[in-house]
């Protein structure tokens, strides 16, 4: 097969081959593709296939496992066939075009032979569920058996193996071959393999998104059951005949396998593969852009104003982490009670939060801001909006999401899937696709067209998540994707949209009589902390309202405010004198304010009014505190200072809190964070890989790793190349360039890496491919950084992304990112490298 696909691409002119280069750019990475067989391996590398298969539409992916499932069955006449189609169907034509172009199928030379990318069948796992191909199955049989199969079919036998398995795989191929055979088989015999068929019979186990697949174990196709049931069973005889018959192949002394050639034989001559030909419809419908646009900049107003509380309120509540990870729904809904927002709006700014780094844990697990939080509230509102936007955009989880699919609680911060990030940038790009003023009618029909274009590559519950939550930030409104939208769709500037869709900043501030402070715009971090301070917000959006109360204004004095200092400043913000009802109820606090002084002792309560203090110790609601009095202006408390102060209060007493010197105690001034970066201050600002910056860290740490190499390579009578080999870059070139110089047979333009590196890494890494060696040797070459996927003696497979890489003899070595340290690894058990780097 690896045949058929260097003989299709050396069919093609320049222009249809660059074409093919177009669709497959992951195989123009460095280094440069040599010559038609350098790229036909490429092609067929399970990476390029993987990225081929999740690019195909539902037709396409069809098509290809319905041609891979034949194996050397398939031709285009059983191909149609098996899909319900016909050749010239225009929806067949289109998915042949399709994956043709990918090289996903080949065209062979037998008349209508087509055949699959190799790399499919290292994909997709048992296509159609008709277990392993000829093929691959008789590379466990033993010679001599072929042997004997091939005498039951009364051909020449070769002596090479792999002439008699092409003898098996080109009789196997004709399904009137199968069919002749079955013609002599006991009745009960047929039945039970067909029977065997249709239950293995499966949906195809198709590939994650992004994962890199190793082939699993053909269990479709096996017989165990068969050969070791009872000796009289059903099963065991059916066995039996088909090994007899050369249709059934013997891989151990207790296991066989009836090749995907047969089993497609033995189908029902109704049996149909599903073949979605047609795009799901997907309704549009007329809108109008200036309500479109208007619904966005309420909806981006209302998330952006309920997102700003929530990472506000975080500083002023001790939110504790799961021990497991991430902040749990009982701390989402406690921090939903005490600001009125809701919880899901509480856990959607809690995420965004997380994702832009604004908060951090100490070791108990208290979530507490950052100085980023502080840096962002500073920030012009357009700005801070677009730092929002781009870390939702980066954040592979859905945010919204309360429950997981077993309906279990999901904490803020945890569940990352990268499928998210693909799903999201897919809806919005395909909402984007309509014409501007033009929107989807119904969200769940946009979601089933795109897991028709893209049926391996879309979560389609993380696609209709990511709709709903592109509403939340006005992205999307009345089913158009808007300017916002579109611009997160292009990666363009957001400041443009922003700033018509947002309200300005203002500190300006409307005073009721009704103790109502309404701020019509977005204001300033101080003025929201002073607001936070004297009154409880009751509304967020456009216009955000704080209600005073002399609860909310008692708790300001408690935190250091005077009455004068309250009254003045919303004098200032509100730009005249304030109503009477507010000035009135500021003073009568603060004048009640103070008067009852308590102070630690267990505790001691002080009052210079000794009518109030003797009225205090003798009231009902106060004697579960242990009062007496010590002298006329003195009371002692058995209760400790914190439960004496929430008592007074409960019965109506303005108490106000004392040190042991009889200084009233006044706390920091309510901000978010509290963390100050003012000149004095001592904080290490941490680099992203958490060293201090600017020290000198590790600038001979690689040197000194190379070294020690070197000494252990002498000691161990290992010969260690001196220095490394000289680089030289080659120049990048277009797939029209590229196709181009194939088409001619030039080779590149700079060779990456000499023959010498090859030649050695090839003679240990006896599992990778020839473009595999290759991108492992321009790693070697230039010490650069690798992926790969390693089997360790214990039989684990990793991925591991390895630095600094350089060759020593059979092994590897450079610095592993996963066990960040210096690693070896033999070349022999490292099982892939992805093509492209790391």
């Amino acid at each position: 097969m690896t045949d058929d696909v260097l003989a299709f691409l050396a069919g093609l002119d320049a222009a249809d081959l660059a074409r093919v280069l177009a669709r497959s750019r992951s195989c123009l990475t460095s280094p440069p593709v040599r010559d038609l067989a350098d790229l036909a391996a490429r092609l067929q590398h399970p990476d390029v296939v993987t990225g081929a298969l999740v690019e195909s539409d539902a037709a396409t992916l069809a098509l290809v496992e319905t041609v891979a499932a034949l194996g050397a069955a398939a031709d285009l006449d059983r191909v149609t066939d098996l899909l319900g189609t016909s050749l010239d169907a225009p929806g067949f034509q289109r998915a042949l075009a399709v994956a043709t172009g990918a090289v996903l199928v080949v065209p062979t030379p037998r008349e209508g032979g087509i055949a699959a990318n190799p790399g499919v069948r290292a994909v997709l796992v048992s296509p159609l569920g008709l277990g392993a191909s000829a093929r691959e199955a008789l590379g466990d049989v033993p010679a001599r058996e072929l042997s004997k199969v091939v005498r039951r079919y009364g051909g020449e036998v070769p002596t090479r193996k792999d002439d008699l398995v092409e003898v098996v795989v080109d009789h196997l191929a004709q399904p009137e071959n199968v069919r002749r055979a079955l013609a002599d088989a006991p009745t009960d015999v047929i039945a039970t393999l067909e029977k065997i068929v249709a239950t293995d019979r499966t949906v195809t186990a198709r590939v994650p998104l992004a994962a890199r697949v190793v082939r699993g174990s053909w269990e479709a196709g096996m017989l165990a059951d068969e050969l070791t049931g009872p000796p009289l069973g059903a099963h065991y005889r059916a066995a039996q005949w088909a090994l007899e018959a050369g249709i059934a192949f013997r891989t151990t002394m207790a296991t066989a396998v009836m090749p995907a050639e047969v089993r497609y034989a033995l189908l029902p001559h109704d049996a149909r593969a599903a073949f979605p030909a047609d795009e799901p419809y997907l309704a549009a419908a007329p809108v109008d852009v200036r309500q479109s646009e208007s619904a966005a900049a309420a909806a981006l107003t209302s998330t952006v104003s309920a997102v700003t509380a929530t990472l506000e309120a975080v500083g002023r509540h001790r939110l504790k982490l799961l021990k497991s990870g991430g902040v749990g729904a009982r701390e989402v809904a406690r921090l939903a009670k005490s600001t009125g927002i809701a919880a899901s709006d509480v856990r959607f700014g809690l995420g965004i939060g997380l994702a832009c780094g604004f908060f951090e844990a100490d070791d108990g697990g208290i979530v507490t801001p950052t100085a980023d939080l502080d840096r962002w509230r500073a920030g012009d509102p357009v700005d801070r909006v677009a730092e929002l936007l781009d870390a939702w955009t980066r954040t592979p989880a859905v945010l919204s999401d309360e429950r997981d699919e077993h309906g279990k609680a999901v904490a803020v911060g945890v569940g990352y899937d990268p499928s998210v990030l693909v799903a999201r940038d897919l809806v919005l790009g395909r909402g984007a696709d309509l014409p501007d003023g033009h929107g989807v009618v119904d969200a769940d029909e946009l979601v089933r067209n795109l897991r028709w274009w893209f049926p391996l590559g879309v979560n389609g519950e993380a696609a209709r998540a990511s709709w709903d939550e592109a509403e939340r930030w006005g992205a999307v409104a009345l089913g158009r994707v808007t300017r916002l939208g579109r611009a997160l769709v292009r990666v363009e500037d957001l400041a443009d949209p922003l700033v018509d869709m947002l309200p300005a900043r203002t500190d300006t501030v409307a005073v009721g009589s009704d103790l109502t402070v309404v701020v019509a715009g977005s204001p300033s971090a101080g003025v929201t902390d002073f607001l936070d301070a004297v009154g409880r917000r009751e509304t967020h959006g456009a216009a955000s309202v704080w209600r005073l109360s002399a609860v909310t204004v008692r708790d300001a004095l408690d935190a250091g405010y005077t009455g004068a200092e309250v009254t003045e400043r919303l004098r200032d913000l509100a730009g005249k004198d304030l109503p009477q009802p507010v000035r009135y109820l500021v003073d009568d606090v603060a004048r009640r304010h103070g008067h009852l002084r308590v102070r630690p002792a267990q505790a001691v309560v002080v009052c210079e009014d000794e009518a109030l203090l003797a009225e205090v110790v003798a009231e009902v609601g106060t004697r579960t505190l242990g009062l007496r009095l010590v002298a006329p202006t003195v009371a002692v408390a058995q209760a400790d200072v914190g439960r004496v102060l929430e008592r007074l209060r409960a019965v109506g007493h303005l108490p106000a809190e004392v040190d042991a010197d009889g200084v009233v105690r006044v706390p920091a001034r309510p901000g978010v964070s509290g963390l100050g970066s003012g000149p004095g201050s001592d904080a290490v600002v941490a680099a992203p890989g958490g060293e201090p910056v600017g020290e000198a860290v590790g600038d001979t740490a690689a040197e000194d790793r190379l070294a020690a190499l070197r000494e252990w390579a002498e000691q161990a009578g290992i010969e260690m190349p001196d220095g490394r080999p000289e680089w030289r870059a080659a120049p990048p070139e277009s797939p029209t360039a590229l196709a181009a110089r194939l088409v001619a047979g030039l080779p590149p333009a700079g060779e990456l890496t000499d023959d010498e590196i090859v030649a050695r890494l090839a003679r240990h890494a006896k599992r990778l491919t020839d473009p595999e060696v290759r991108e492992l040797a321009q790693a070697v070459a230039k010490g650069g950084a690798v992926r790969i996927r390693y089997r360790g003696q214990s039989g684990r497979v990793t991925e591991r992304v390895v630095s600094e890489v350089t060759q020593v003899e059979h092994l590897l070595v450079g610095w592993c990112h996963l066990r960040e340290a210096e690693r070896m690894f033999a070349l022999d058990r490292i099982e892939r490298v992805v093509l492209g780097g790391p």
